[in-house]
């Protein structure tokens, strides 16, 4: 019998090369609101790229993704690149739901598909 460890949820900045990556892990609701804003905040003072980096989410809630949608809105806004990273179905399926799907860049890794 194999035990598998959940992914903890977490939603957390780093700077890159390119800009602020944004990783997104776990399940993204409504209890991680805390850390969203607190990301909101890093990414507002700054002015280059958001690479958000969703490959480590097993679920995504309505506030969740309003966080998502916030991140690319502040883009479109500011006039910066914002790449949805390696994103797993249960994002892009909840994406074309509400009808954003054609505005939010994707992107993969090397071997991700």
């Amino acid at each position: 019998m194999t035990s598998t460890t959940p992914t903890p949820s977490t939603i957390e900045a780093s700077e890159s090369a390119t800009g602020l990556r944004v990783r997104l892990s776990g399940e993204i609701d409504a209890s991680l609101r805390p850390q969203a804003s607190a990301v909101v905040s890093q990414v507002l003072a700054r002015h280059d790229g958001i690479v958000v980096d969703a490959s480590a989410v097993t679920f995504v809630d309505s506030s969740g993704m309003g966080f998502v949608l916030q991140l690319f809105g502040i883009g479109e806004q500011e006039g910066r690149d914002v790449v949805l990273l390696d994103p797993p179905t249960v994002v892009l399926d909840l994406l074309e739901l509400v009808g954003v799907r054609d505005r939010v860049a994707v992107a993969y890794s090397a071997g991700a598909r």
